[in-house]
């Protein structure tokens, strides 16, 4: 019986991440926007999961900051102010231009830097708006993981789902802004940490609401 329970444990966990991650790509692609009410009953059919495995995702969502909870009026998609965005778009900056940073400085293992370039490559590939923002996300990945900060790993993931949504939002910026992730990935492959961090600080702070306006 312990078994069998303990077994139902991890069927639900992994059932709640099924849902969490599955919300988390729906926002990067802009499927799923701010302010977007998340029915349990439709998220209950996307995913293929119970009600109880979904209230769990939507408070793992909510713990992130990227869901909302109402009582008794289900969950949203958290939607920022412009003041709000703009501060964490300041935020994020500063951080990816450290990651960036510590990138250039770190990159010697030839697995690590091997993933860094094909990522940069797969922009190119997209073929079409979800797969160029799911490329994008990519080499965000791959500098991450370059970097080799747990820390600063755990901060980004936690914030960088509002800042990426912001992408969506902007269309006209897209080819200068694959352009800075090429030119970011090569600052970093070459070692050029203060040039890096620059353009990586740079390429965030286009996204912010007084850039864009």
């Amino acid at each position: 019986m312990e078994g069998q329970a303990g077994k139902s444990r991890i069927d639900g966990a992994l059932a709640a991440q099924r849902v969490v991650a599955g919300v988390k790509d729906a926002l990067e692609t802009g499927e799923f926007v701010p302010g977007q009410r998340l029915i349990e009953a439709d998220l209950c059919l996307r995913f293929g999961v119970g009600r109880s495995h979904v209230r769990e995702a939507l408070h793992r969502l909510a713990s992130e900051n990227i869901v909302e909870l109402f009582p008794n009026r289900g969950a949203a998609v958290r939607k920022l102010t412009p003041e709000q965005t703009s501060d964490a778009v300041e935020l994020i900056s500063l951080l990816i231009g450290h990651t960036a940073r510590l990138a250039a400085e770190r990159a010697t293992d030839e697995k690590a830097r091997r993933a860094l370039s094909q990522a940069a490559d797969g922009i190119d590939l997209a073929e079409n708006g979800i797969d160029l923002l799911r490329a994008r996300r990519t080499v965000h990945y791959a500098l991450i993981d370059v970097a080799r900060n747990d820390e600063l790993a755990r901060i980004l993931n936690s914030l960088q789902y509002h800042v990426l949504q912001v992408q969506v939002l902007l269309p006209r910026l897209h080819d200068e802004m694959n352009n800075d992730l090429k030119a970011i990935v090569a600052a970093v492959l070459a070692g050029k940490a203060g040039e890096a961090e620059a353009l990586a600080r740079a390429h965030i702070r286009k996204m912010s609401p007084a850039y864009s306006s």
